[in-house]
């Protein structure tokens, strides 16, 4: 008996859940990319300081602009305040975070998403909610001088 056909749909796209297994990539090979909407929104990040190298503490503050907008109601550009940065830690609003050795960051807070890298004091990043539903932002911080 094979298993039930499962097809998730979303913003208008199917995607099989059960398709034919594949083979896992021989060392060396680069794997597969996820699937659209369930993967963090693409784009690039900047390359990482120095490792090890924190960025300065203190308030920042930037601005955001509306990658994907799905209902067309995603207000662009945003600014973005009251983000604060003391040695590794991140606070924005309810988010908390932990600096990566290598610049990185990613934070929560229920369904609202915040990743990216420090290079340096900057942050760029991206800010999204869910799987492919709502407003996404590609978002630039820097230290208030």
């Amino acid at each position: 008996m094979s298993p039930p056909s499962v097809t998730l749909e979303i913003g208008g796209d199917e995607f099989p859940m059960n398709s034919t297994p594949v083979p896992p990539p021989q060392a060396g090979m680069p794997l597969a990319e996820p699937p659209l909407n369930l993967a963090v929104p693409a784009g690039t990040f900047p390359v990482p300081g120095a490792p090890g190298m924190l960025p300065q503490d203190g308030q920042y503050a930037g601005t955001g602009t509306a990658t994907h907008d799905p209902l067309g109601e995603c207000k662009s550009p945003i600014q973005i305040q009251n983000w604060f940065v003391s040695g590794s830690n991140v606070n924005f609003g309810a988010f908390q975070g932990t600096i990566g050795p290598d610049g990185s960051l990613a934070m929560q807070t229920r369904q609202t998403y915040i990743s990216g890298r420090f290079n340096g004091s900057h942050f760029e990043g991206r800010v999204w909610q869910g799987i492919g539903a709502g407003c996404q932002y590609l978002i630039s911080l820097y230290p208030n001088v």
